[in-house]
């Protein structure tokens, strides 16, 4: 496996990203960007991001085109997923959890690709990003990353909809003269 040292810290970001986002979404079914896990993806994507611009052209395999689009999507979704909430749009919930769950799915994509066309070292699973089983693991990914976006935006619906009743049957106070 040729890894440059930019390469590896690269890498390092991206995993703890991932791994960050895993761990938010098993505890709070969504990425939470207010949390100290929800700030240290932000800072570890980000990271991730800005290094794959500092990679080397030559490294073999690195086609800078796909990884920079990639890395293009990915920081905007990034962004929008964070600082949406800080409009007054009505369904900032929702594009906020569609941004950061954007920001991981194309966070997957090199990762899936890169994992399957470099391990095991020596005999990789896979022989290129074109490969059956890169293209078959990137949809089912996808249809996951799908699902995963769909639940949440029904969850936010569903919270969204008990809070407005719980708001429209909370009794008025009444004021009763001494």
């Amino acid at each position: 496996m040729h890894l440059s040292t930019v390469g590896y810290v690269h890498t390092l970001f991206g995993l703890v990203g991932v791994l960050l986002a895993f761990y938010m979404l098993i505890r709070d079914r969504r990425i939470d960007p207010k949390s100290s896990a929800g700030i240290a993806y932000f800072v570890a994507v980000t990271i991730s991001c800005i290094l794959v611009f500092a990679l080397p052209r030559k490294a073999p395999g690195f086609s800078p085109v796909p990884g920079y689009v990639l890395t293009l999507l990915t920081l905007s979704s990034l962004f929008l997923g964070f600082f949406i909430r800080f409009s007054k749009i009505r369904a900032s919930r929702s594009i906020e959890a569609l941004g950061l769950s954007g920001s991981l799915f194309f966070s997957l994509v090199p990762a899936i690709n890169e994992t399957l066309t470099r391990l095991p070292a020596g005999a990789p699973l896979a022989s290129s990003p074109q490969d059956p089983l890169v293209l078959s693991s990137l949809g089912v990914m996808a249809i996951l990353v799908l699902g995963l976006c769909i639940a949440q935006v029904l969850n936010i619906r569903k919270s969204t909809e008990e809070s407005n009743r719980t708001i429209q049957h909370k009794p008025k106070e009444s004021i009763h003269p001494l």
